[in-house]
């Protein structure tokens, strides 16, 4: 049944369409309803806007407009028609215009202060229409006292300061437009820039203004925040004003700042405005006011940019740590350390961190996070997760001032930056093991603005703190999003860990039925879209997928080797190219020392996979292969895929010095088998050094490498060295039958012993 309550849910659900059809119908029987005639007039008003011509837009403006004046015949008081009627009057009819100021007097006497807000703000462009400067003022004034009170115990000062800017803005161009006033105007430009918050397409025609009448401080300020808060005049103007500023540097006015801003122009619109030689114009410039001014920063950050983008790291080094000396820029920061690096393939202490805004500082932190990344293999990993870690916490800091706080510069208002700060933030201390502050900082991250990285994020430092049913609860939350902005990959991965997590806390119903759940998706996926996949995103499907695959591991522990063979073979019944069953099976046929099988698996799975084999998956792949060569006395097979296994290890995994010695255990015993005594003795050598580094207790496999070693060193003539391996082996072990045997042979004939043969 069609009621008012009916269509009031429509339109509040935002059904405009179905509300609009289902009110026009419910009128036919009720025409004198004034609800049902409103709620038709806020669809029509709604829908003026996505007319496709500018006669279908007036119409259904007028439309509304009527249904609204109808609705004031029968409740003059409605707020809700007075506020629309206004509204179409003053800013799309723009007649009649002492009417809709009525309609706004009306609403003055509101207790709704958004309402009373709005009618204000419509009665100022209403007076601004008419040309009665002094109303647009006064209502001016008044908004900004009411917007000032509404906010006084808000923590949104954001919105208060893009709101504010926006007032004073137009404030401005009253004095400047209707009264040419052009003092009050830059007057009111200035009170207004303490709340400006993003740059905007006047700021151009305010900073020359401001440089036109000899207000250069102001000028230069506007001038150079244009880089900060967003680049939006147009080039022509941006021109006009490097030329203007140019004229001052040598007549009349000379700062940091107005040098900085005639630079970025030169960077911002480089060759296709200043032509080929606009770098060494910019070089030129740099040095200059370098000599003239050696106390300014921003030449030496400029300087030595411009040879840290041509690839003069040597040279850059000095200019970039001679800027960060003065004042620097967070910017600065990353070049300095990656020219540095560069260099003297070392990472530089920064003993101080310049004062720049947070958004610098995140942005230097996304930077910095790339250019360590291509370094981290070749240094200290501690050094270089605590570099992104501060570049983060800097901004991080910032943007709490200001969010959350209410203190600090305006130069931003959208939440969406501090939240992505949180997310990077957050990582970086979970890079560190700080996980009890980064679940607190992705928390904070996701209230502030939510997306499914944070939620992954905080789901990753809970797991690490053992929070297990607040990491369920997260993850939970993270795969709801629409594949709109989860991609099937990342919900893949965070399917897996939902599954990880519910099987670890016991709840094992729960997880099978997860788990079947998974299976049932992916192979949905693989089957409709495999043929359309890039193989980087095959790789990271099946990445994930082995994962998921390692919890049904888990499950089949309970049941014998045979049993859960049987199910990884179902699994490939579904899904041939499952190379995560492939994995399984090979794990399972080596455990059952069935080494011709797992060798065959290792096989197929390497034939799928092919090149986009994970070096995890790959070392261990090649380590249970060569092992089963071995036991099946294949040597050289074996040597050839534990020489691939210890390449991998030592390259990538090179701390774990228990894998490390096993694969020279292995490597020792297959090239003694082989008569390689060169090898065999390094290898042997090798394995010998692992057990002393870490204090190790001797063992069987200790023992078999040094017997192995002295046997090495008798085969290439080192009969010394071999005595004083067997004689070190007894001093631990005299009961050593191996060695006590060698000791024996390799007594020591005498002087005349080599007549002996």
């Amino acid at each position: 049944m069609i009621d008012l309550d009916y269509l009031q849910n429509l339109y509040n659900e935002g059904q405009l369409q179905e509300c609009l059809e289902a009110t026009t119908t419910f009128l036919l029987f009720n025409n004198k309803n004034v609800g049902a005639i409103l709620l038709k007039a806020k669809c029509e008003f709604e829908f003026a806007r996505e007319q496709e011509t500018e006669e279908e837009c007036e119409a259904m403006y007028a439309s509304a407009y009527n249904h609204f004046e109808t609705v004031l015949t029968h409740e003059p008081a409605n707020e809700d028609a007075l506020l629309f009627a206004a509204y179409i009057i003053i800013y799309i009819f723009k007649t009649n215009i002492q009417q809709g100021i009525l309609y706004c007097n009306q609403l003055q006497l509101s207790d709704n202060n958004d309402k009373r807000l709005k009618a204000v703000n419509y009665r100022r462009e209403a007076y601004y229409l008419l040309g009665e400067s002094d109303k647009v003022l006064e209502d001016i004034d008044l908004l900004i006292e009411s917007y000032k009170s509404c906010f006084s115990n808000s923590s949104d000062r954001s919105l208060l300061d893009g709101t504010l800017s926006n007032i004073y803005l137009h404030k401005a161009y009253v004095y400047l437009d209707l009264k040419k006033e052009v003092a009050n105007a830059l007057l009111t430009y200035k009170t207004g820039f303490a709340y400006q918050s993003e740059g905007r397409a006047e700021d151009a025609a305010i900073a020359k203004l401001a440089f036109e009448n000899k207000d250069y401080e102001f000028g230069t300020l506007v001038y150079s925040r244009l880089f900060h808060n967003g680049f939006r005049c147009e080039p022509d103007e941006l021109i006009e004003l490097y030329n203007l500023s140019l004229s001052l540097l040598e007549n009349e006015y000379i700062s940091e700042d107005l040098v900085y801003s005639v630079i970025v122009t030169l960077r911002t619109l480089g060759e296709e405005y200043f032509g080929a030689d606009y770098e060494a114009e910019l070089f030129s410039l740099a040095k200059k006011y370098m000599q003239l001014h050696p106390e300014w920063s921003i030449t030496y950050h400029f300087a030595g940019t411009i040879l840290y983008e041509a690839g003069n790291y040597n040279e850059a080094y000095p200019y970039l740590e001679k800027a960060l000396e003065l004042k620097g820029m967070a910017v600065t920061i990353y070049r300095y350390i990656d020219a540095y690096y560069r260099t003297f393939n070392a990472l530089p202490v920064i003993s101080r961190l310049p004062d720049d805004h947070p958004t610098e500082y995140y942005n230097a932190g996304v930077y910095l996070s790339e250019i360590l990344e291509g370094i981290r293999d070749h240094h200290d990993q501690t050094t270089i997760k605590e570099l992104k870690c501060t570049l983060y916490e800097k901004a991080y800091n910032g943007f709490y001032e200001y969010f959350c706080n209410g203190n600090g510069p305006t130069l931003f208002t959208d939440k969406h930056i501090f939240a992505m700060c949180c997310n990077n933030y957050g990582i970086a201390l979970s890079d560190l093991q700080a996980y009890e502050k980064a679940a607190q900082v992705h928390e904070l991250g996701y209230s502030i603005s939510p997306f499914w990285e944070q939620l992954s994020s905080w789901s990753t430092a809970l797991i690490q703190l053992n929070r297990t049913e607040e990491a369920i609860n997260v993850l939970k939350t993270a795969i709801s999003y629409n594949e709109e902005y989860l991609d099937f990959h990342n919900y893949l991965k965070l399917k897996g860990d939902l599954l990880d997590q519910t099987f670890k806390i016991g709840r094992t119903e729960e997880a099978k039925t997860l788990l079947a759940e998974i299976e049932s998706e992916y192979t949905s996926f693989i089957e409709a879209n495999k043929d359309e996949l890039p193989d980087e995103y095959l790789f990271e499907l099946d990445q994930s997928y082995i994962t998921i695959q390692n919890i049904r591991y888990e499950f089949l522990k309970d049941v014998s080797k045979e049993e859960a063979n049987k199910e990884w073979h179902e699994q490939l019944k579904k899904n041939p190219d499952d190379n995560s069953a492939w994995y399984m099976l090979m794990q399972n046929y080596y455990e059952m020392q069935d080494y011709a099988q797992c060798i065959a698996c290792a096989d197929n799975y390497q034939k799928i996979k092919q090149d986009t084999v994970a070096d995890s998956d790959n070392l261990y792949l090649h380590y249970k292969r060569g092992v089963s060569y071995l036991k099946l006395n294949q040597y050289e097979k074996a040597l050839a895929d534990l020489k691939f296994a210890l390449n991998i290890h030592q390259t990538k995994y090179s701390v774990d010095e228990t894998s490390q010695a096993i694969l020279y255990i292995h490597l020792s015993n297959v090239t003694y088998l082989l008569k390689h005594w060169i090898d065999c003795k390094q290898y042997a050598w090798e394995g010998i050094a692992c057990y002393n580094r870490n204090d190790w207790a001797l063992d069987d496999d200790s023992e078999l490498l040094m017997i192995q070693y002295a046997d090495a060193c008798k085969e290439t003539d080192e009969i010394e060295a071999a005595r004083e391996t067997i004689d070190n082996l007894l001093a631990v072990r005299p009961d050593c039958e191996e060695a006590l045997k060698r000791k024996a042979e390799w007594k020591s004939k005498g002087f005349f012993s080599f007549f002996k043969k």
